[in-house]
């Protein structure tokens, strides 16, 4: 209304008569009845995409986070709050926050983040946390460095929640890479092992290859009752195999 009032005034000083005064002022409050109109729609339009953006965050598990610089202030979406487990009130103290992370993943973060600042760039990593409520995730942190002139100004990206993805990854490398029953290495691993070991006689180290060969097992193998359990060894030895109340007979099985 105070707006409304200055136009008024204007109009009535410029306007060479009354009537044109009052017909200026019309025009005015038309054209400021409008804006505020298409202000309005913006606001309901811009609610509507930020309702939509939510929820497709928390669907996707996905998060919008920023850290301004040099001051390492934090700025996150809800979805990132829900990552680290923290509660949408708390103060985002980075510090506290680097916590989660592992030893390793800390140490990738802060050199991929270094040089991204330095080489005004932007990274990609795979990290692993642990929140304050005790929870293991892993997160596909992407970020952008943003620059004002030539200067750092914020860094910038999302946060993706991948630990089902992780866990199925290790899941299918796992079964790729060792043997079911026994829990074994398979022969793709010996296979590999096999084919490092020339590198590692390069530094004048010598290397050597035992074969085990245990009577009978084959026909163990393939009855698998359901008594049978993997015992380990420790200290690097072969596991051995046990049947509820007995062994398998042979010269080569032994405690």
């Amino acid at each position: 209304m105070k707006l409304l009032a200055t136009f008024a005034k204007i109009a009535a000083r410029l306007a060479p008569s009354r009537r044109g005064s009052q017909t200026v002022i019309e025009a005015l409050q038309s054209a400021v009845a409008e804006k505020e109109q298409q202000l309005e729609q913006q606001a309901i339009a811009l609610a509507h995409s930020r309702k939509i953006f939510d929820r497709s965050s928390e669907a996707a598990r996905i998060g919008v986070w920023e850290c301004s610089l040099p001051d390492n202030r934090l700025v996150w979406t809800k979805m990132v709050y829900d990552l680290f487990d923290v509660p949408y009130e708390a103060d985002l103290d980075r510090a506290e926050i680097l916590k989660c992370y592992s030893k390793e993943s800390l140490a990738e973060l802060v050199r991929l983040r270094s040089r991204a600042i330095q080489e005004q760039s932007g990274f990609t990593l795979d990290a692993e946390i642990v929140t304050p409520k005790g929870n293991t995730r892993w997160i596909r942190i992407t970020a952008t460095v943003e620059c004002e002139g030539d200067v750092p100004a914020r860094i910038f990206g999302m946060k993706l929640d991948i630990t089902a993805e992780k866990m199925m990854f290790d899941q299918i490398r796992y079964l790729a890479e060792f043997d079911i029953l026994t829990g074994l290495p398979n022969r793709a691993q010996f296979q590999t092992a096999l084919q490092r070991l020339p590198l590692r006689c390069i530094s004048g180290s010598s290397a050597a290859l035992l074969l085990i060969d245990l009577d009978g097992f084959k026909g163990i193998n393939d009855l698998r009752p359901p008594g049978w359990r993997r015992v380990p060894q420790g200290n690097g030895r072969a596991a051995a195999f046990s049947v509820q109340g007995s062994r398998p007979r042979g010269p080569h099985w032994r405690r």
